[in-house]
């Protein structure tokens, strides 16, 4: 017979690794600036935009929180070391986003629109090992669906860099 301390450490360790919940931003994480993190170019239907690259837990945590506007061609890409379900929230981000799930092999498995400052997780419709978001709108702009593969750099699929 298992005990109630067992179950209810259980309990919270199955919480714990669910990894559809959005994260929390330490309160150690600067708030008065956008990130300055490296950038790659990835041709996304018709042109070539400007990611910055986030790939170790603070900058994905962060991502483009307190961040007022970004141009057509810019945006950010979120690397994880394994493929999984996600979700991504909008909390301290005040614009409109567009994010675009990618599997293992850079297929998109779902294209959704957050809304500035929303604290639901929007959820990848399958497992996805990246994530990029754009400007609200500009994933339909550039012609992006469902299926399409994305040219993403061989460093960013090996190494998380």
């Amino acid at each position: 017979m298992t005990s109630r301390p067992m179950i209810a450490i259980l309990l919270l360790l199955a919480l714990a690794c669910d990894r559809r919940q959005p994260v929390v931003v330490p309160e150690s994480v600067s708030h008065d600036q956008p990130q300055s993190l490296p950038t790659v170019a990835i041709k996304l239907g018709n042109a070539e935009v400007t990611v910055m690259i986030a790939d170790d837990d603070v900058e994905r945590q962060k991502g483009l929180m307190y961040r007022k506007q970004m141009g057509d061609n810019e945006g950010m890409i979120f690397c994880f070391p394994v493929e999984a379900p996600r979700g991504f929230w909008m909390k301290n981000t005040p614009i409109d986003l567009d994010i675009v799930y990618l599997d293992q092999n850079a297929k998109i498995v779902s294209i959704h629109t957050m809304r500035a400052y929303s604290t639901n997780s929007t959820q990848s419709d399958g497992d996805a090992m990246f994530a990029i978001e754009l400007n609200a709108g500009r994933a339909n702009e550039l012609g992006l669906i469902v299926g399409n593969v994305v040219d993403i750099p061989a460093g960013l699929r090996v190494s998380g860099r």
